[in-house]
């Protein structure tokens, strides 16, 4: 089972002996960098870790497992805060299948909306390349020269594309 919870267990067995992972160790196994880590620590994802004697960090598997899951779920475009929020929903004994599905489901229409939005994008600069000069020079085009060929794209939030003043 993925341990996914924000308290660090006191040891983690694994056949019989306690599996530990140095920080460089976590970074390669998980594909992230050290500065990655100590940033996921400092936002409350990642448990702070076990020290040795030494003051070297010793992370444990649930650890790994806790960054795949961080992981594989920026893959799937989730946020760092919506990963906080999905690491306490699980770790929330309470928590039903059905509300873990409201999520996964919002994430879902959150996609679709921003794939919309890149086809608006799409069909726009499409329309843009076709109604460019076709001179081989762009000096010979007049398009270029009128300002036809400056491309005008709409504001996906409405409004007009300029900056306003305070």
């Amino acid at each position: 089972m993925m341990y996914l919870s924000s308290q660090q267990p006191t040891t983690i067995e694994s056949n019989n002996a306690v599996e530990t992972f140095s920080t460089s160790q976590l970074a390669e196994r998980t594909n992230v960098s050290v500065e990655t880590l100590r940033y996921y620590e400092r936002r409350g994802l990642l448990p702070k870790p076990a020290c040795r004697a030494s003051g070297y960090r010793t992370y444990s598997t649930a650890d790994v497992e806790r960054m795949t899951f961080i992981q594989s779920a920026k893959g799937l475009g989730f946020t760092l805060r919506e990963i906080s929020e999905l690491l306490e929903l699980v770790a929330a004994p309470s928590t039903t299948c059905d509300r873990l599905r409201a999520e996964g489901m919002r994430k879902v229409a959150e996609i679709d909306e921003k794939m919309a939005q890149l086809e608006r994008m799409k069909r726009q600069l499409q329309g843009m390349i076709n109604n460019t000069c076709q001179a081989e020079q762009l000096a010979d085009c007049d398009q270029l020269q009128s300002g036809e060929a400056i491309p005008t794209l709409s504001n996906p939030n409405g409004g007009e594309n300029r900056c306003e003043s305070s």
